[in-house]
């Protein structure tokens, strides 16, 4: 069977015809038997489809092209979509939503013009961009696998053709050995007609040279008329046998053009074996080339499962994005509470120095009036002082002393408790600006909020510094302030002594009447506790009787009063 086409290759004008041929075949010609073990054939269903593929060239995947001995090629057309899949065959990261994808409008309202808004847009409109991409690779997987389709249809009718040139083949070399078998016994024949000739001219030649040899007789007319009739028997035998000689050559000639004709159908069949092989290739090309395309196929599906997981992903980096944005917020306004109770911390403790240094003063101040008052009262004697304004006096600094160490003792805890909240807030401020300033450049919404942070954040950190300075300043203070009670322990203590000495014993008042540490009003007296003597001979009684005289150092006066 051969495949003959018309004078136009290509087009709608061109005409397919099948014309069956035989062909004897020969036993020392090889045929190559294509392997279709892979590939499955299926020529009822696709005869139709391969000559509508090969004659019209007019497909949406492929083009038709016909080859210098006829065959038709099946190959893909580069269209539009095969150079957007070559583009997208290294394409790892998604493209640009203003260089590729036209901008879509956003219908979200913005917020502010903030710049959160602006950058849930942009995802939002770059994920419609992943959703056309993906669209468009859904749309050329379609086209590919239209393209494999016809691949296969190709292949199926090359299958068909490889199937009936093969039997071709076959039947070729079937006639090209029962003609050799024919042509063999011709040959015998006409060497058996050559040989029966050859012994006739002997048995000829035999008579002649016996009729020579025979006497001349009565009996020789008869004789040689008997050998005459036998030689006209064997000339009529030798003609008879030159008219088989001349029907042997014959016959030997028409076979040698039978022979000559099956050469030539061994050349076409030798001819259809290299044909044959060259199906076998553009079979495996198509092989190759479906391959391919089922490779290209599966790399299109990974890159739209890829953009698909991109589009999931940066979705999920916009809600982690305004998640963080609205932690940092809260941050924010929880660091900028603390400041303040801090701030309003730090007044508090300069109201309470400010307090110790009011009530240090008025110590100084009682201090210096008791002397000037014992001054002027006068004494009966030097080293006399009234007891009973000294114990008061003394009582009254004690009370002073001890209210100065509970508010020395607060305002220690007050600036511990400030300092642990300051460093705290520094910790807080460190940590929001490192969260706050990553080495690269942020890609989230709220840039301008974020440059909002950093400026508050730069704000309260001067603040810190200036209620640092603040507490350094007030450092000096405080110790003034611990050596001055420090003294005035120091004259209570050598008060006490001076009395101990003395042989008095203070009992001091009950609670009910003692003053209140925390109490600022001056003018009330304190109570005078009483006085037990222990020595008679020193205690002298004055003009009033709720007063009492005791004789002192000299250097108690001075020690006492400072």
């Amino acid at each position: 069977m051969a495949v003959f086409r018309g004078p136009k290759g290509r087009g709608p004008g061109s005409s397919c015809c099948v014309v069956p041929v035989s062909v004897s075949p020969d036993p020392g010609l090889k045929m190559v038997q294509p392997k279709t073990s892979g590939l499955s054939v299926d020529i009822s269903a696709t005869i139709k489809e391969a000559s509508d593929t090969a004659c019209n060239p007019k497909t949406p995947t492929s083009s038709v092209l016909k080859s210098s001995n006829g065959r038709t090629s099946i190959t893909p057309r580069e269209t539009k979509s095969s150079r957007l899949r070559k583009s997208l065959g290294s394409a790892g990261s998604p493209q640009s939503v203003t260089s590729g994808a036209p901008h879509s409008r956003s219908h979200t309202p913005e917020v502010n013009s903030s710049g959160l808004a602006y950058e849930m847009t942009r995802l939002r409109d770059e994920a419609r961009a992943k959703q056309h991409e993906v669209e468009a690779l859904s749309a050329e997987l379609t086209t590919v696998n239209a393209a494999v389709a016809t691949k296969n249809r190709a292949l199926t009718a090359a299958q068909a053709s490889i199937d009936a040139l093969t039997h071709r083949a076959l039947t070729a070399e079937a006639d090209l050995a029962a003609r050799s078998k024919e042509l063999a016994d011709v040959s015998a024949e006409r060497n058996k007609a050559r040989s029966e000739a050859a012994a006739a001219g002997r048995a000829a030649d035999k008579l002649t040279a016996q009729i020579a040899a025979m006497p001349k007789g009565s009996g020789f007319s008869e004789v040689i008329a008997a050998l005459e009739s036998e030689l006209k028997s064997v000339r009529a035998s030798n003609a008879a046998l030159a008219d088989d000689n001349k029907g042997c050559y014959s016959l030997i000639r028409a076979k040698d053009k039978e022979l000559d004709a099956a050469a030539a159908q061994v050349e076409a069949a030798k001819a259809i074996a290299v044909e044959n092989k060259e199906l076998q290739n553009s079979i495996l090309d198509l092989s190759r080339r479906l391959k391919e395309a089922a490779d290209e196929r599966a790399t299109m599906t990974a890159v739209a499962r890829q953009r698909e997981a991109e589009v999931a992903r940066c979705q999920a980096e916009a809600a982690a994005a305004a998640e963080a944005a609205a932690e940092r917020s809260r941050q924010l306004a929880v660091t900028t509470t603390e400041l303040k109770a801090s701030q309003e911390r730090e007044a508090e403790l300069a109201d309470e120095l400010a307090l110790l240094n009011d009530e240090l003063t008025r110590v100084r101040a009682v201090a210096a009036r008791a002397t000037v008052r014992e001054i002027a009262g006068g004494a009966k004697d030097e080293g006399v002082v009234p007891i009973k304004m000294h114990l008061e006096e003394v009582r009254y600094l004690q009370g002073q002393n001890d209210r100065l160490k509970e508010k020395l003792s607060q305002a220690e805890r007050s600036a511990a408790a400030a300092s642990a909240q300051k460093e705290r807030l520094h910790k807080k401020l460190d940590t929001l600006a490192a969260s706050t300033s990553p080495p690269r450049k942020p890609t989230i919404a709220g840039g301008n909020e974020v440059a909002a942070l950093r400026a508050s954040l730069a704000a309260r950190e001067e603040e810190a510094a200036a209620l640092r300075e603040q507490v350094e300043k007030a450092g000096p203070r405080v110790a003034a302030m611990r050596a001055a009670c420090k003294k005035h322990e120091r004259d209570i203590a050598a008060l006490c002594a001076q009395l101990a000495a003395a042989g008095l014993q203070p009992v001091l008042a009950p609670a009910s009447a003692r003053p209140k540490s925390g109490s600022r009003d001056s003018s009330v007296a304190p109570v005078v506790p009483a006085i037990t003597p222990s020595k008679p001979s020193q205690v002298q009684p004055s003009v009033e009787t709720d007063e009492v005289e005791i004789l002192l150092p000299a250097g108690a006066i001075a020690s006492s009063v400072c």
